[in-house]
């Protein structure tokens, strides 16, 4: 194989082997932070329903996500020549682009649809409480807080891979990047994996107390708000 696929061949296989590690390292936080509170007092027994309600809710959560990944780098990889595949997407491309958009749209729906029941449940659970200690409200806390870290892992993961990209695309020569083609498509899909990235964090950050964001002028609702069960 010549350096220059090689190279885009690496940087293309370097994001999902990357993004695997964050989201097993998220889950074992995830998991850490969730049951280190195990010992507190449950006056009102919500907590086993609570971890079960946001336990699920982050599964589904990331399993969405990867069928969203999989719609969109399928149409992305349409862009431009292929040459084992004629000069312009033909149905050796078109079919295989069809099967997988399919299995991305399964995946999202279904994913989709357990994350947000799970999800809206666990909130409605923590805001029922009326002690912002309560076992429920910090384990609603920590699900915000362990997505929010996986969610800048990943977005600044994308980001130092996007930049390497634009190197590559400005001098293929030099950073042994391929066609200017395969690098955009390459540059695009790093581009969404961290967009995506940005939008689940600023989702998730609306669900934090205004004093615990990251950017403390940022807009939204907190957990402590009863509206939440009701939207």
């Amino acid at each position: 194989m010549p350096q220059s696929s090689l190279a885009i061949s690496s940087a293309i296989l370097l994001l999902p082997a990357l993004l695997l590690v964050s989201v097993v390292g998220g889950i074992i936080t995830f998991i850490i932070i969730v049951f280190s509170n195990r010992a507190e007092p449950d006056p009102s027994g919500k907590r086993p329903a609570t971890l079960y309600f946001f336990g699920g809710a982050f599964v589904t959560l990331w399993i969405g996500l990867v069928g969203l990944v999989l719609i969109l780098a399928s149409l992305i990889n349409l862009i431009g020549k292929h040459n084992q595949f004629g000069d312009y997407p033909g149905p050796g491309l078109v079919n295989p682009t069809i099967r997988d958009v399919s299995l991305g749209l399964l995946v999202l729906l279904v994913a989709g649809t357990a994350h947000f029941l799970h999800v809206r449940r666990g909130f409605e659970l923590a805001a029922s409480e009326s002690d912002p200690s309560s076992p429920a409200k910090r384990v609603a806390r920590s699900y915000v807080s362990v997505v929010s870290f996986l969610s800048v892992l990943v977005f600044v993961i994308a980001t130092l891979i996007f930049l390497y990209l634009v190197l590559g695309l400005i001098a293929p020569g030099v950073y042994q990047a391929g066609s200017r083609i395969s690098t955009l498509r390459s540059l695009l899909d790093a581009f969404m994996v961290l967009g995506i990235a940005a939008l689940v964090f600023r989702r998730h950050q609306r669900f934090e107390p205004s004093s615990l964001r990251l950017f403390t002028r940022a807009g939204g609702v907190t957990i402590d708000v009863v509206e939440i069960t009701q939207s």
